[in-house]
């Protein structure tokens, strides 16, 4: 992908193939604002909860993770400007 230096990006995804798109993203040099993906839900005998790879990911590099709970309420763009 081209250098994308300098563009600013919100990124959706949560199913494990979507995390492909947002490193080669990362990699590009595109200033990723933050991350929206689906809350953490319990599964399993134990319900525990389980955080998708798009989340684990974007945590452990420090992005701004936005969950599904809080993208239902609607979010404007100059919201999002502000906390920048």
């Amino acid at each position: 992908m081209d250098d994308l230096r300098g563009i600013r990006i919100g990124f959706f995804g949560t199913p494990d193939f979507a995390l492909e798109s947002l490193k080669v993203l990362k990699d590009s040099l595109a200033q990723i604002d933050f991350v929206a993906t689906q809350s953490p839900k319990p599964s399993g005998r134990g319900q525990k909860v389980n955080f998708s790879v798009v989340h684990k990911w974007s945590k452990k590099i420090i992005l701004m993770l936005l969950f599904h709970k809080i993208c239902r309420r609607e979010i404007s763009f100059l919201e999002l400007n502000k906390r920048n």
